[in-house]
């Protein structure tokens, strides 16, 4: 016969009071400590309660094979720590403890599957309580030693009036956010406007549908018989915009490469005329820009009778000067349109 004995030791754990405290030297700080405090500031008088929240997941603790233990503690200072444990709650046991009984112990839990947390509530707290509060993890490695690690938080005290201040700031920062959202929705109305225009102008005046370059609308009228400048610049008006100019080689580009695709052969005019001086060719609606012209072969002709501009397909779309009022007659066997320029509504009310 053989016979086992077992003996089994029951260990307890007691505490004087300077066993209670001990800084941070003998310990690893880990973000994955999570230890958070609401509200973060303490104002007395004014505070009802201060929480203070650790969580800790052992899957983001790869070098602690199990949790063991945790305890939140308390040090008045903040440049030299000296922490005294407040609350606590362990694997074994598995209830939480309330070591300094200034404190309430809302939950406190340890699970080496999921999340531990331990979460204590000071009320009507007084300014002692401010300061550094650290959350500390105990538990063992993957051969047994322990593994201590902690994360850090603290609770300032704050004036009252600096309070106040944060209010006033608050509130201008509503403020400015009202005007922000007025701004805003005064562009959508523009917006909503601008398209309502365009809208009207494009039924009562019976153009294609536009195309975009360069934040600028282009509107191609269908072909008529008649064309006069003046009436012309009055129409891309009713758009909000004015007859076609051509201020740069990509934007002429774009204006052949548009008229080409809708395959019709007209007299397509545009805003730029030499009225004003003969053989100076400017833009009508913004004369200090540069125009840009591609004139055809043995253009322009017409001396000072013809003073406005438009594009002729011969057999490639180029331009040619034109006379400023004219009706399709057996002379002139084509039909007339017209291109109206319309910059894009724009809103500017970010600061």
């Amino acid at each position: 016969m053989h016979i086992i004995v077992v003996f089994c030791a029951v260990i307890t754990l007691t505490f004087g009071d300077s066993d209670f405290s001990f800084s941070e030297d003998e310990k690893i700080l880990d973000n994955n400590v999570a230890i958070k405090t609401s509200p973060p500031y303490l104002v007395r008088g004014l505070n009802f309660t201060v929480d203070i929240e650790c969580k800790v997941r052992k899957v983001d603790l790869p070098s602690m094979a199990s949790v063991f233990s945790m305890v939140i503690a308390h040090s008045h200072s903040t440049d030299h720590p000296l922490y005294f444990y407040v609350a606590s709650v362990d694997a074994l046991e598995g209830h939480s403890h309330n070591i300094s009984h200034e404190a309430e112990v809302i939950s406190g839990s340890i699970d080496n599957n999921g999340e531990s947390i331990l979460h204590i509530r000071f009320k009507f707290p007084e300014s002692n309580l401010t300061g550094k509060y650290m959350c500390e993890v105990f538990g063992f490695d993957h051969i047994g030693k322990p593994v201590t690690k902690y994360s850090t938080v603290e609770v300032l005290p704050t004036d009252i009036g600096l309070l106040f201040d944060l209010i006033k700031e608050s509130q201008s920062n509503i403020t400015t956010l009202q005007d922000l959202v007025n701004k805003a929705n005064s562009c959508l109305s523009e917006k909503q406007s601008f398209i309502e225009t365009l809208t009207h102008g494009l039924v009562k005046n019976d153009f294609y549908s536009p195309l975009l370059f360069n934040e600028h609308h282009y509107y191609l009228r269908k072909p008529t018989n008649h064309f006069s400048y003046s009436e012309a610049q009055t129409v891309c008006e009713e758009f909000g915009g004015y007859l076609l100019e051509l201020d740069s080689h990509p934007e002429y580009i774009f204006i052949v490469n548009y008229i080409t695709t809708m395959n019709i052969d007209v007299l397509i005019y545009t805003g730029m005329t030499d009225e004003e001086k003969e053989g100076v060719w400017v833009n009508k609606h913004s004369p200090n820009m540069t125009a840009t012209i591609i004139w055809g072969v043995g253009e322009p002709s017409g001396g000072t009778l013809e003073n406005c501009l438009c594009f002729k397909l011969t057999p490639q779309w180029s331009m040619i000067d034109i006379v400023c009022v004219l009706t399709r007659n057996p002379l002139i066997n084509y039909d007339l349109s017209l291109i109206c320029e319309v910059p894009e509504a724009q809103c500017r009310w970010m600061p």
